[in-house]
């Protein structure tokens, strides 16, 4: 697993990021609240949620690919609108393909060595391996739906 971890689950950080800006606030029982939301993020987390959706760069990208299990390379960039859009998808994709999907999510702003070499014109686009070979492409927005399609196609 990458240094970056889980993108997508409220890590400890994060939890004393927020505590240190709502704590000028003093709402009473609201400390509570954000702890129930913590606690119940790592009881996610706990569960493998969301285990498969791994944050890379360009120097662990290879490493990766060392799997058996087909990988869904998903390139994105903070500044842009149809990745937000794609993103759910995204997340859910790898929640119900955990077992059988390993989706990495590389930004290509700080990580743009990878998005050159597998030619991303633009994002967000996606990139599927087997066996560390590429095997289909797709750039642009696309629905949970069609994502499913595409996985299960070459899932089979």
């Amino acid at each position: 697993m990458g240094a970056s971890g889980y993108s997508l689950y409220f890590g400890r950080k994060q939890f004393d990021q927020l505590t240190d800006h709502l704590a000028p606030l003093q709402m009473p029982g609201f400390g509570l609240l954000i702890a129930i939301v913590y606690f119940v993020c790592l009881e996610f987390h706990d569960k493998n949620f969301l285990m498969s959706l791994i944050e890379i760069t360009d120097a662990e990208f290879q490493e990766a690919l060392e799997t058996d299990q087909l990988v869904l390379a998903y390139f994105w960039a903070t500044w842009c609108g149809p990745c937000r859009l794609v993103a759910p998808s995204v997340a859910a994709i790898t929640t119900e393909y955990g077992d059988r999907l390993k989706v990495v999510k590389l930004n290509i702003d700080p990580n743009p060595l990878k998005a050159r070499e597998y030619k991303v014109e633009g994002v967000p686009a996606f990139r599927f391996f087997k066996n560390k070979e590429l095997i289909a492409s797709h750039e642009g927005a696309i629905t949970k739906e069609k994502l499913k399609v595409l996985i299960d196609g070459y899932l089979n």
